[in-house]
């Protein structure tokens, strides 16, 4: 893996990544849309910063190793081969997506909730959340509108954004 010293080198690096994982579906598919730096709120005590990818059909909570840049590869003493740059955390289709909640107040703030479906010999299910924070509400903003935009692509309806 070469070492990324642009923004959009990092996200071709990261689209690499990804269809290395995910074994048959096309480039486009895995094209990225939305990216974006956030704290992951799960972890209360920790709150790592970890990376929030979104591509057409999947959502992606990433920990990538962000002292290995912008540093130029000729400069860098980081081994790939020893620890990937990359990991994901946890992924999710867009399909399971129930809603998009945000404070109204000024807060950067955003909780993608989903539907957590039980181990299939139940009818019923369960919501889980990834709570997670951005270094801005402008970009909470952008990420929820364009997660609205392809749910409606998707699904011919409004995703639920909802301002608590």
């Amino acid at each position: 893996m070469r070492h990324a010293t642009s923004s959009r080198e990092v996200l071709d690096e990261l689209s690499t990544y990804l269809s290395g994982r995910a074994a048959g579906k096309d480039a486009e598919a895995l094209r990225i849309l939305a990216y974006i730096i956030v704290r992951d709120n799960h972890d209360r005590s920790a709150a790592p910063l970890r990376s929030l990818l979104m591509t057409a059909s999947t959502i992606y909570l990433v920990d990538e190793d962000y002292a290995r840049w912008p540093t130029p590869c000729f400069a860098s003493t980081y081994d790939y081969k020893r620890r990937p740059p990359y990991r994901v955390v946890a992924e999710r289709p867009i399909s399971a997506v129930l809603a998009v909640e945000t404070p109204a107040n000024a807060s950067s703030e955003i909780s993608l909730v989903f539907e957590d479906p039980h181990d299939g010999k139940q009818l019923d299910f369960q919501t889980a959340s990834w709570d997670l924070m951005c270094a801005l509400p402008m970009l909470r903003d952008r990420f929820a509108r364009q997660l609205g935009t392809i749910w409606n692509e998707m699904f011919s309806s409004e995703l639920r954004i909802i301002s608590a």
